[in-house]
């Protein structure tokens, strides 16, 4: 017999269990832990696809409930290694979801069903042959190699499929369509290392000698980003040369391709990438890929730490502090959390690498959970300035000393960078007369004006036209307040006559990366936008950047919006080699911005840590959001308060009554949540896990529940 995790579309106690089906004799040689299968489920016996999680051959038939069948396989090889299969169980057990759920985030869906892939490969010499700069790219690339995924090429070398076609019909290249899965991955791995100075090859070889250990260890890499990975890529390349794979995650898409096209990035044909703007199929072939190959480096976002890897050797983590490695999806899981399950299970070694840790993370480190390495930072010649606006800069968002240091810049033929967190043109729409702010009738979120004449809502991405009228008092008198990017974007065109490029983060992967390009070409004076250009490349020609609002984030609901904000401001001031920083408070005055102008992480951590540890905030306790969410919001509430109750006869939840979600309504949603502060342990889950069961029993099902381990106050 075996047990099966089947197929569900929601998380139900009915359903949070393995299901015991026989194995009929004619595929008890066939069956295997991790193959899909096709099993007959409920009264009606409808077909339902599900996934071998254990097979059990020693039992007594006689004292066993009779079974059903197993209808048939869906594949004869099995979709998950056993690893796999045991990361579906933790997840399960450790954020409360289905065992079929577990499976659908690490598994792309319809695993057995294999597209075709179109794949290049150079087809003459093309040494004579005239060639621009983006097909020398793409002939470069191909070189001796026997064939890539052209969807791969292109991503890396930033080209349209223009580029590829007009090679094609030179003859240079050839593109054909490879059925099922992409070819091996077989070419013998180059000799070349990346440059390293002193301090990087002393970090290296510290790195170095806990890989000789060839045993379980985690490392907080004090000092380093995905824009700086020429430490970590030896370390990679060292790993790939012991026969072993490695996995390699950075938070966001751009950064993939920073790595991708650094000069002396050169794994030959081991590198698979991972992200979530791949197509399904795109997935799934790189799924079989990864899971037929071995001593490979997978490079990817979030997702990609559920990569099929069967021998990992080495597991690194760039940026470990981003908030991008928390899933905002069910399950809500922290890919941190499963790249540690990961390690442990396969006794490898983890590196954590940031410019600014987390404050948890730099709290382990000093308790000796992982080991601490540093790298010191070169010193930069950048001058970082806090300056306060007066009410009547305020107005404006452009503070003087700001729009005199821009002028200087331009006359001197140098590039400037201005960020603000917020996108649109006015981020206030309101009635003159009553004040009453125009909200989306979807959410609780403020309308943001944008230079499209439409209020958009950045929450459910709607999009509505400007009312005449007031609906609350009927006054046509309506007021534009606030500012985002394209506001600014204004100002600045009226105080200069300045070539502006805009981007924040609707701004797609390709049209991001032509805007890096066209602005690293000087197409562009100064480029303005959200905290999507600390993902953008270290642009050699800026030495001026402007931060307005600085403190925008800094005084939310959220005892995390110091360190975000810290970690942000680092990454803003790292990003010129030489010039001025130039940041703008309403209070200039606070020790925070001390801190930031010194650069000194170690005493931000210190009075952070102390504040924490009085308020008992993580790491000195853990803390788990149950949130509500109905259409309705009499039942979401009666729902809330019932949990509420019943969570109080085991812990003291925080408050006294659920509190109103931070987003309270969202897509015609309404939503509470019950906050608890509470070590998150085995027994602690139990306990919570079967409450969970009870409301679930006991609650009408037209309010959704879920619990979050992992963001905190959330929602």
């Amino acid at each position: 017999m075996a047990e099966i995790a089947i197929e569900s579309r929601s998380y139900s106690p009915s359903l949070d269990k393995l299901f015991l089906y026989h194995v009929p004799e004619r595929l008890c040689d066939k069956i295997r832990t991790g193959q899909c299968v096709l099993v007959p489920f409920g009264n009606k016996e409808t077909q339902r696809k599900g996934f071998v999680f254990n097979v059990i051959n020693d039992f007594d038939s006689k004292e066993m409930p009779k079974l059903k069948d197993i209808s048939c396989l869906v594949s004869e090889k099995p979709f998950l290694t056993d690893e796999l299969v045991k990361l579906a169980i933790w997840l399960s057990k450790n954020v409360f979801c289905t065992y079929f759920d577990a499976v659908s985030v690490i598994s792309p869906a319809n695993l057995e069903k294999r597209k075709k892939h179109l794949v290049a490969k150079l087809n003459s010499d093309p040494i004579d042959y005239k060639s621009t700069p983006k097909q020398q790219l793409v002939i470069n690339m191909l070189s001796g190699r026997k064939e890539i995924s052209v969807r791969d090429v292109l991503a890396a070398c930033g080209a349209s499929s223009y580029v590829t076609n007009s090679l094609r019909k030179k003859g240079i290249i050839d593109c054909i369509w490879i059925e099922s899965e992409l070819p091996a991955l077989k070419r013998e791995l180059p000799a070349l290392r990346f440059a390293l100075d002193f301090d990087e090859q002393q970090v290296y070889e510290q790195l170095e000698n806990e890989l000789k250990k060839q045993e379980l260890a985690a490392v907080l890499l004090f000092s380093l980003s995905a824009k700086d990975p020429n430490v970590l890529l030896n370390l990679a390349k060292n790993v790939l040369e012991s026969g072993k794979s490695v996995l390699f995650l950075v938070p966001e898409i751009e950064l993939i391709h920073r790595i991708l096209t650094l000069p002396q990035f050169d794994f030959g044909e081991r590198v698979v990438i991972l992200h979530s703007g791949l197509s399904n199929g795109e997935r799934v072939n790189r799924w079989h890929q990864i899971k037929n190959n071995r001593a490979i480096l997978v490079i990817g976002t979030r997702l990609a730490v559920f990569a099929p890897i069967s021998d990992l050797g080495l597991i690194i983590v760039t940026d470990e502090q981003d908030g991008s490695y928390l899933s905002e999806r069910k399950p809500l899981y922290s890919a941190l959390e499963v790249a540690k399950f990961r390690a442990k299970h396969s006794n490898c070694l983890l590196v954590l690498a940031s410019e600014t840790p987390s404050i948890t993370s730099f709290y382990k480190a000093q308790q000796g959970i992982y080991k601490l390495i540093r790298l010191n930072n070169p010193k930069n010649t950048v001058n970082v300035e806090i300056l306060g606006v007066s009410n009547g800069e305020a107005s404006s968002m452009l503070g003087t000393r700001l729009v005199e240091k821009l002028k200087e810049n331009l006359t001197q033929k140098r590039q400037s960078i201005v960020v603000l967190g917020k996108k649109g043109y006015s981020t206030i729409v309101q009635c003159a007369s009553c004040k009453n702010i125009i909200t989306c009738p979807s959410c609780s979120a403020n309308l943001v004006y944008h230079d499209d004449g439409l209020l958009h809502c950045h929450r459910c991405k709607k999009k509505t036209e400007v009312k005449i009228a007031c609906e609350a008092c009927g006054s046509d008198a309506i007021e534009y307040m606030g500012f985002g990017i394209e506001r600014v974007k204004a100002q600045l065109l009226k105080f200069f006559d300045a070539r502006i490029l805009s981007l924040d983060s609707s701004t797609n992967e390709k049209a991001f990366k032509k805007a890096c390009d066209d602005f690293e070409g000087r197409r562009y004076d100064i480029l303005i936008g959200t905290q999507i250009v600390t993902r953008t490349p270290n642009f050699p020609d800026v030495t001026l950047v402007g931060v307005l609002g600085a403190d925008q984030k800094l005084y939310c609901n959220d005892f995390e919006s110091s360190e975000q904000t810290f970690s942000f401001l680092m990454q803003i001031i790292n990003h010129i080699k030489a010039g001025h920083v130039i940041i703008q408070t309403m209070d200039p005055d606070d020790e925070f911005f001390e801190f930031v102008k010194d650069r000194d992480y170690d005493a931000f951590f210190e009075h952070e840590i102390a504040m924490r540890k009085i308020l008992n905030l993580p790491p000195f306790c853990d803390i788990v959001t149950i949130g509500l969410v109905g259409k309705d919001l009499g039942p979401v509430y009666s729902a809330a308060c019932k949990f509420y109750d019943m969570l109080k006869k085991q812990v003291s939840p925080e408050g006294s009554n659920p509190i109103p979600a931070n987003i309270f309504k969202l897509n015609s949603n309404y939503r509470y949540k019950v906050v608890v502060k509470h070590k998150n342990d085995t027994k602690f889950r139990k306990m919570l896990r079967a409450i969970l069961h009870e409301f679930l029993n006991s609650n009408p099902t037209t309010v959704r529940v879920f619990v979050d381990f992992h963001s905190h106050y959330g929602m």
